[in-house]
């Protein structure tokens, strides 16, 4: 009863009024949208017992969308300026840079009206070396993003910042990350208005089991493009979630929503080996085309 409750109470959500100036949709661990890994590589159970693979088509609410998004990297501390770090920052920028890298797996969002020509935009990335604290806010997180950008964002960028293994994303229920004591969820994207309206998503260290996919492909690396690559779409097709929605099915689902994990037999996640030389990690993306997820 109470999992038929929350959604009802979730679509119901979906036509109301919502004024506020932010807003974000996350990618969560358990118990609102995303199956579980429960460590034993065949999947738990989602929290409300719905499956992941979610049916019914996506409409759309009228709010703005991103034809031609770009992506600026903020990696936030100094654990990004060497070894293992720098290695993975490394990999998440030609993940995003290289045209057999996530630009590659676009194609389905184009029925939204969304898309890109190419992620990487004339803005620099930002290593920052500044420590951020050991559980970073949504404010800390907006805070980052408008230290460097403020005054200068690009309106067709979605700013996602990178946090080390030692901090972890905290949200406004208590729920957190990977790291922290009350995991929830794994990544985010949202918005909030500094002059204009700034795109970005929370990006947590996947250092845990409930946000990764099977052992030992799914590394950290590829639990890191897998959110990179959810969070990425879902910012292209909602941008202004929560305050003009975008596409998203009756029950408030965005597109990578619908085909979070794939089950127990993570169906929907997949590494691909690019021509570039790199192994890079994905999750389909729902498509109203064929009514099904789709690469």
């Amino acid at each position: 009863m109470s999992a038929v409750l929350f959604s009802v109470c979730l679509a119901t959500s979906l036509f109301a009024a919502d004024n506020n100036e932010t807003a974000t949709h996350h990618f969560n661990a358990h118990g609102f949208d995303v199956h579980v890994n429960n460590g034993n590589n065949g999947g738990g159970n989602d929290a409300r017992g719905v499956s992941p693979d979610i049916p019914g088509q996506l409409s759309y609410y009228n709010g703005p969308l991103m034809a031609n998004a770009k992506i600026v990297l903020i990696f936030w501390g100094t654990y990004w300026n060497a070894g293992a770090g720098a290695t993975m920052a490394s990999e998440i920028t030609s993940f995003r840079n290289s045209s057999v890298g996530l630009q590659s797996h676009m194609s389905s969002i184009a029925q939204y009206n969304a898309g890109t020509t190419g992620f990487k935009g004339a803005q620099n990335d930002i290593f920052d070396s500044t420590e951020p604290p050991t559980a970073v806010s949504d404010a800390a997180l907006q805070n980052e993003v408008k230290k460097w950008f403020s005054g200068m964002y690009d309106v067709n960028a979605i700013y996602e910042v990178f946090l080390p293994p030692t901090s972890y994303g905290v949200d406004t229920d208590t729920t957190t990350s990977c790291g922290g004591p009350n995991l929830g969820w794994c990544a985010y994207h949202g918005s909030f208005v500094d002059g204009i309206r700034v795109k970005y998503s929370m990006e947590p260290y996947p250092s845990c089991t409930g946000c990764s996919g099977p052992k030992p492909a799914w590394d950290d690396i590829r639990n890191a493009e897998h959110f990179m690559t959810h969070e990425t779409r879902e910012a292209m097709t909602d941008p202004a979630v929560g305050v003009q929605y975008g596409w998203r099915d009756l029950r408030g689902y965005e597109a990578d929503d619908k085909c979070a994990w794939g089950g127990s037999t993570f169906k929907t996640l997949f590494i691909e080996n690019a021509s570039d030389g790199h192994q890079y990690g994905y999750q389909m993306e729902y498509s109203n085309a064929v009514r099904g997820c789709v690469k």
